[in-house]
């Protein structure tokens, strides 16, 4: 059984130990695991960063996307895909990449609903199949 000497220790203790902090040590580890995963995804054929970004960790799609975005490999189909990911993070990766490659910017905004998200991405496909653009 813990003993807390004063309420001043109650208020440490909950506060070291609170949910927010674990979620903020959570969002810390993630970010270096996806560091690590996209230093590696930089260095490796595409074939194996198409089978990044089908991954079930959204981590590892986000990392796969952003290597290569930053690779400029032709993926224009997976980026469009990801637009509705369920992943904000790849989402948001996934349009820094469209944007990077055609200088527009059509969406989808961060913390957008699904539908929000699938109406940014038609606007994508449409834009991709003008013949004069």
């Amino acid at each position: 059984m813990l003993l807390l000497a004063s309420p001043a220790h109650a208020q440490f203790f909950e506060a070291v130990c609170s949910p927010s902090r674990d979620r903020l040590i959570k969002n810390q580890l993630d970010c270096i695991f996806m560091q690590q995963q996209y230093l590696q995804f930089k260095a490796m054929p595409e074939s194996m960063i198409r089978v990044g970004v089908r991954s079930s960790d959204a981590r590892i799609r986000s990392a796969a996307l952003a290597a290569a975005g930053d690779r400029k490999l032709s993926m224009r189909d997976e980026f469009v895909a990801r637009l509705t990911d369920e992943s904000q993070l790849v989402r948001q990766v996934a349009r820094r990449n469209l944007v990077l490659l055609t200088r527009r910017d059509f969406g989808p905004m961060p913390c957008c609903t699904k539908e929000e998200a699938a109406a940014s991405q038609e606007l994508w496909r449409a834009w991709f199949e003008e013949p004069y653009r």
